[in-house]
């Protein structure tokens, strides 16, 4: 029997304590006794990121309704028992000193924002109101529905902390980066959620401060604001990052096996414990299986519907679209084809995954001795080269299709259509091949597929306001 270290003792521990702080006493919990309506009825349609960002956008619906534009102070129970009855939390379930607590939240917002300078470099009241409304919003959201995997995502940035070594940061320096990149890692928080997570890291004192505490925060505000803006755009936390996500899928399974009712005693077993990582382990490969089977069929569908109903009433009509066959059927289902090869050439997480993910859990559980990842900065020639190598795939693969496609007569107006949708195909195939990769303990690409569609999608990934449009209907699928 092995004895397991005191970091796995401790996050066992505060997991077990936050889940039991999730059943209250019924007597004690917020109930609406009108019918509760919206996204209750269809939770098993969404998972929990989407559930979480559409309860933060009702909060700040809520706040800029009754707080910003109707001067109303004392909302908190009006705010919190809306949320139930448009089912974005669940009725009977809340208790009653989350209102005083969220209560608490507005008025510290309120005081800041009241009290703050009005402008302080470069940065106007109005600018500092959205933002301390962004923080709020995921403040009030995270003291309503506490969530679980914050504990992990805390325990990775410890160990991160211990494994990743370089010259250029300072200690505290590396403690804040880690924590940055193994949130991000872990859970895929937007700007707003991983700042707010920031900044409780910095200001422990921040969800609850004192008089003196509270002052000191106004007079400081923008300084603060400045600094977690600075932290989040360290110049070394790409390259942290890339590294922490590597591990991505030991924390995940170790969150599975964590939340799961073990005793210590048979985590302590080691042949015990490879049985429970096998277990998360393949529950995790075949939803993600399932994910992506259900991702890719309704992509088929609805890429084929839209490039029919456009070839029906845009090309058709009103460009001299070749009357060939084959020209029609690759205008038609070749993005549709492109998809489904994908899934038969994306390769799923293997028997030396798993291997390896055990090995990797082991050292957690047992204290095994660990290895060290030394992160240096990227030369700009290096950026520069990997920039030449996408910005140059992408251009021969574009010409290609375009040299076929002109060989087949195809309209300029079509031509240009067609480029898009496969555009668009190869960023669902990225999105795709990132979900798989992240079970693999391994990012170097195992496909041409993969390097093309990596290079096709990369103007997309790195061009936010053409995904923006995009984002929420792929998040919906994958």
């Amino acid at each position: 029997m092995e004895k397991l270290t005191s970091d796995i003792k401790e996050l066992r521990e505060r997991y077990q304590n936050r889940y039991r702080s999730f059943r209250p006493n019924r007597d004690e919990t917020i109930h609406i006794d009108q019918k509760v309506t919206g996204e209750s009825n269809s939770q098993g349609l969404i998972d929990w990121e989407q559930k979480q960002s559409l309860r933060r956008s009702a909060i700040r619906k809520i706040l800029r309704k009754k707080l910003i534009t109707k001067k109303e102070n004392e909302i908190a129970e009006y705010l919190v028992k809306e949320l139930i009855r448009n089912g974005h939390l669940p009725n009977d379930e809340i208790p009653e000193c989350k209102i005083s607590k969220t209560q608490n939240l507005i008025d510290k917002f309120v005081f800041i924002l009241g009290h703050a300078s009005e402008k302080k470099k470069n940065k106007t009241k109005k600018q500092l109101q959205n933002w301390l409304l962004d923080i709020i919003v995921c403040e009030i959201e995270d003291t309503l529905t506490p969530k679980k995997e914050e504990l992990v995502a805390e325990y990775m940035s410890k160990i991160m902390f211990q494994r990743i070594t370089s010259d250029k940061l300072e200690k505290e320096e590396k403690k804040i980066q880690t924590y940055i990149a193994s949130h991000k890692a872990l859970l895929n928080p937007d700007k707003s959620l991983l700042t707010y997570y920031l900044l409780l890291k910095k200001l422990p004192y921040w969800q609850d401060p004192d008089q003196e505490q509270l002052i000191n925060i106004t007079v400081d505000i923008y300084s603060i604001w400045e600094d977690l803006r600075e932290d989040l755009n360290h110049s070394l936390q790409k390259e942290i990052y890339k590294t922490c996500k590597k591990f991505t899928p030991i924390f995940q399974t170790l969150e599975g096996i964590i939340e799961k009712k073990n005793s210590e005693d048979l985590l302590k077993k080691p042949e015990q414990l490879e049985e429970k990582i096998k277990e998360v382990f393949r529950e995790r490969v075949n939803r993600i299986k399932q994910e992506v089977f259900k991702t890719i069929v309704v992509s088929v569908l609805g890429i084929t519907f839209l490039k029919t109903v456009i070839f029906l009433t845009v090309e058709n009509p009103f460009t001299n679209f070749p009357s060939n066959w084959l020209a029609i059927a690759i205008n038609l289902f070749a993005p549709a084809a492109l998809l489904l090869f994908s899934f038969l050439v994306i390769e799923p997480p293997r028997d030396q995954t798993f291997h390896l993910l055990t090995l990797e859990i082991m050292k957690l559980f047992y204290g095994k001795k660990k290895e060290h990842y030394s992160i240096q900065l990227n030369s700009p020639l290096k950026k520069a080269l990997v920039s030449f190598y996408h910005l140059s795939t992408f251009f021969i693969f574009s010409g290609l299709i375009v040299l076929g496609l002109y060989k087949l007569s195809f309209p300029l107006l079509s031509l240009g259509i067609f480029l898009i949708i496969i555009y668009l195909v190869s960023f669902v195939i990225y999105q795709v091949q990132q979900k798989i990769q992240k079970e693999k303990l391994s990012f170097r690409s195992s496909n041409l597929l993969q390097k093309i569609t990596e290079s096709f999608a990369a103007p997309l990934v790195e061009t936010q306001k053409i995904i923006k449009p995009f984002r929420f209907f792929l998040s919906r699928k994958l």
